[in-house]
């Protein structure tokens, strides 16, 4: 995952724990089990998608925000 400016990435599993990654030059990397739903907190902020994944589950109460251009 690239985010250079980051000081912590970690990935939380559902029904499992959390993972922290290590910085590798400007991006940071870590392993998840296949097909594990997971989602990655970056200094400690709001959940997130995982750019790689492919496919995305939402819950109940997500809101999608839609931005007018």
């Amino acid at each position: 995952m690239w985010a250079p400016l980051a000081e912590t990435v970690a990935v939380h599993v559902a029904d499992a724990n959390q993972v922290l990654f290590w910085r590798e030059g400007d991006g940071w990397v870590g392993a998840v089990s296949r097909l594990s739903r997971h989602w990655l907190l970056v200094d400690g902020g709001p959940r997130l998608a995982d750019p790689t994944a492919t496919e995305v589950q939402f819950g109940e109460r997500h809101k999608r925000c839609v931005l007018d251009a």
